[in-house]
């Protein structure tokens, strides 16, 4: 009954085949590891099927057993474990709780002295404003009486300054138109001496002017002449040459009217002395006299 009640309420499905499995596959002798038996009569087999059912559901009742037990083992273990970790972070957290609860009390205490030296300072502080109020009172007292003294020396000063610069005003001013009536003076003499510089330069430079021009002049009508005396020897020269021209124009003409008359005579020669020839028949050459005539006219 155990056993069948492991099997139905916490074996696992996989189990539940195996021993399924199990029950309904008879026992042999290859399972065991024998040899196979020979065979038996029907009622033999009827009582050793029997036999081996029981001898399954034990095996089966067996292995769950052993299998509850190794689950319960290791729930066992795996509380065993939760337990001991649970241990180990409480007793961190004792520890860190220890250790934050010591950090508050030495917080504490240091705020505490903080507190204690910042009101001592600030006691420190007032009697230091109280001396240094006095300090600065006595200062102010001295120091008001000082700029009284130093503003009543400096009013003396002052009008000692303002007389003095006054002289030295007057003085100065006298010095100055003294020494601007000195310049005004140089400065005319030297007006003056500047105007007859330059009055004297104009004048050299008038008569520098002057000569330059008559130099020009004289330079020009020497030019000139010098010009229309090549103008007559040119005009001399072009006319000799036209004359030349003239007589040479004449003497050519002359040679042609003699070379024409000689060609005329020579023609009438050969038409009268020379057999076989027919008159007429050639044109007379012109003198070549007569061209170059031509070219020169």
């Amino acid at each position: 009954p155990r056993a069948s009640c492991l099997l139905t309420s916490r074996a696992s499905p996989c189990a539940r085949c195996c021993a399924a499995t199990m029950l309904s596959r008879p026992a042999s002798g290859s399972d065991r590891g024998g040899t196979r038996p020979p065979p038996r009569p029907p009622g033999e087999l009827a009582e050793v099927d029997l036999s081996a059912k029981a001898l399954g559901q034990r095996h089966l009742a067996a292995k769950n057993a052993r299998l509850k037990s190794e689950q319960d083992r290791q729930l066992l273990a795996n509380r065993i474990k939760r337990l001991v970790a649970e241990q180990e972070k409480a007793a961190k957290r004792i520890e860190e709780t220890r250790r934050r609860t010591e950090q508050l009390r030495q917080l504490r205490e240091r705020n505490m002295q903080h507190v204690q030296a910042q009101q001592e300072a600030h006691l420190f502080l007032h009697m230091e404003r109280d001396v240094q109020r006095q300090q600065l009172s006595k200062v102010r007292e001295e120091r008001a009486t000082k700029v009284a003294e130093a503003r009543a020396s400096v009013r003396e000063s002052r009008t000692r300054d303002f007389h003095s610069r006054k002289q030295t005003q007057v003085e100065a001013e006298e010095a100055l138109r003294r020494q601007k009536e000195a310049e005004e003076r140089a400065a005319s003499l030297k007006r003056e001496a500047v105007r007859r510089a330059e009055a004297e330069l104009a004048a050299k430079k008038q008569a520098e002017r002057a000569r330059h021009l008559e130099q020009l002049r004289e330079r020009e009508e020497e030019k000139r002449r010098e010009l229309e005396l090549r103008r007559a020897r040119h005009a001399q020269t072009l006319a000799e040459m036209e004359a030349e021209e003239m007589k040479l124009i004449q003497s050519l003409t002359q040679c042609q009217d003699d070379q024409r008359t000689a060609f005329v005579e020579l023609e009438a020669l050969i038409r009268e002395g020379v057999p076989g020839t027919r008159v007429g028949s050639a044109a007379t050459p012109e003198p070549p006299g007569n061209r170059r005539l031509l070219a020169l006219r």
